[in-house]
């Protein structure tokens, strides 16, 4: 069968941290094993894709490729540890009919990655669609909740807005043309002081993107109440492109807000007027999700290639990784959110995508175990972000991400009504 093609340019995209003499022998690597794989060269191809996994470890398409050339090299043990490591994050069906594999086909230890695999994309559904929108058009990213007026508060990545939706179900926008918004992505409610926070940076996928946007983010501020813009938060130019994709409140009204783009933490205290660099998270790629400890002692945040992290809010020095068992994988984690000594993740950069909540250890060192909440549901395409209400989890079920062309102008075969999902959590 016909190798799994990586598009090049979408994947060093994504790895923008990465030095550019590491993506250039990335791809280097990378193409001479497709090469050697189209000229028969299998010990080449070998050679190749384990070069490649030293630099990008755990990617699917390399994992992929590197199971098939142990396989091809008759290194049958080695194809089986590696086709282990990719179901956890690929559970990809067209392994049992891949012709590359046919010398492991006979082995039982095969038929029981075969097995995982079923089970893995057997579709688990704890939830139910709590709304829909009319506009299939918005790209929703978030959704928060105000619990003394029942309204939710939806972000847009392609209109560049907030839109309200009221308890009697009807939607307009809460934001106005003149907050000049870019993509809204992450949102928190200070139900106390009454403000809505908001995450807004330049994504190519908005409406009537411009070069020279590229880079920006900032930090908004409204009235919960009137609809006003009450602040926006500028990062100085640095020069360095910045993408502030979630945040998260303290409990004394600080705001940290997660920038995939540096990547860092950035903070606003409470009586402060100025976002700060809290920390630089220099060996890490894309941060993504941000969660307090119930005490509010502990910070909890998730990066999309390496997993999940924890370290004391007086000091981020002291970075942790939480660790879990084999058969799960805390990559391509959006999403993140504490609840009772468990964290809720939304996972988007594993196949099948999935909402879960994993409950940890006294120490938050380790996953102890993993419940799936909503896993392979057909039309929950792209879980993103939620807000938990009580004992209940309401997320994004289907924002677009694949849905966009070359130029980034959304397919209309391809979307459709954004829905939010509400799922009970599990108590243990």
């Amino acid at each position: 069968m016909k190798k799994i093609k990586l598009n090049l340019t979408a994947f060093l995209l994504f790895n923008f941290n990465f030095l550019f003499a590491q993506q250039s022998d990335l791809v280097q690597f990378y193409q001479d094993g497709m090469r050697a794989y189209e000229e028969k060269d299998f010990s080449r191809f070998l050679k190749s894709f384990k070069k490649a996994h030293e630099i990008r470890p755990n990617h699917p398409t390399i994992l992929y490729n590197l199971a098939a050339a142990f396989a091809l090299n008759d290194s049958s043990i080695k194809a089986l540890e590696t086709l282990d490591q990719l179901i956890v994050i690929n559970a990809n069906p067209e392994i049992a009919r891949d012709k590359d594999f046919n010398t492991l086909k006979e082995l039982p230890e095969f038929h029981t990655i075969l097995q995982k695999i079923d089970s893995l994309n057997k579709p688990e559904n704890k939830g139910n669609t709590l709304f829909t929108l009319p506009d299939k058009f918005l790209h929703p990213e978030s959704v928060a909740y105000d619990s003394k007026t029942g309204r939710y508060f939806i972000s847009s990545i392609r209109k560049r807005k907030i839109v309200v939706r009221s308890k009697d179900g009807n939607t307009k926008d809460f934001s106005h043309p003149e907050d000049s918004l870019l993509s809204v992505s992450g949102m928190k409610i200070d139900k106390k002081n009454r403000l809505l926070w908001a995450c807004s940076a330049a994504f190519p996928e908005m409406e009537n993107y411009m070069e020279e946007d590229k880079g920006k983010a900032k930090l908004l501020k409204y009235d919960l109440d009137k609809g006003k813009l009450l602040a926006t938060y500028h990062l100085k130019n640095d020069g360095k492109t910045h993408y502030f994709g979630d945040l998260v409140l303290h409990p004394n009204g600080d705001v940290y807000v997660s920038d995939s783009g540096t990547p860092a933490i950035y903070k606003l205290e409470s009586k402060g007027n100025q976002l700060q660099l809290y920390h630089h998270f220099k060996n890490l790629v894309s941060l993504q999700g941000l969660t307090f400890s119930k005490d509010g002692k502990q910070i909890f945040l998730a990066d999309y290639l390496h997993g999940i992290f924890c370290f004391p809010i007086s000091n981020p020095e002291a970075l942790k990784r939480i660790n879990c068992p084999k058969e799960l994988s805390l990559k391509g984690i959006d999403g993140l959110y504490f609840y009772k000594n468990a964290l809720i993740i939304t996972q988007n950069g594993i196949k099948p995508k999935r909402v879960s909540q994993f409950f940890l250890d006294d120490k938050f060192e380790k996953v102890k175990k993993a419940v799936p909440l909503v896993r392979a549901v057909e039309h929950y395409e792209e879980p993103t972000l939620g807000v938990i209400v009580k004992n209940d989890f309401i997320f994004v079920a289907n924002s677009p991400w694949a849905a966009y062309d070359k130029d980034k102008n959304l397919k209309e075969d391809l979307v459709a009504e954004p829905i939010i999902v509400k799922v009970k959590l599990s108590k243990k």
